[in-house]
């Protein structure tokens, strides 16, 4: 995994994210497969399984849970970085002296 990473420089990017380490970096950089194929930062999300659904009907737009039509390995790794990246975030915040 460390050569690959070595190679992508989206994997070494993704790599200095607070909770993304070499496995996860590894495998999002290989699902997202160029992010160039996005055109939007919300298709992307999209694709990720992450947005909420939505029904619109008579002029009224309800939104549900989360769409099941998604890359599941995308989202199961952005899922478990997101608890180290919330303690990074609360580190440096205490560091800059923020409540």
């Amino acid at each position: 995994m460390r050569r690959y990473t070595g190679k992508t420089g989206d994997a070494q990017l993704l790599f200095t994210i607070p909770g993304i380490r070499i496995p996860l970096a590894v495998l999002i950089s290989t699902e997202i497969d160029g992010i160039s194929r996005f055109s939007s930062p919300s298709k992307l999300c999209s694709y990720a399984g992450l947005v909420p659904s939505t029904h619109s009907s008579g002029g009224k737009t309800y939104h549900g849970k989360i769409t099941l039509e998604r890359d599941r390995w995308l989202r199961w790794a952005l899922v478990e970085a997101v608890v180290p990246a919330s303690y990074a975030y609360m580190e440096i915040r205490k560091t800059v002296g923020c409540p």
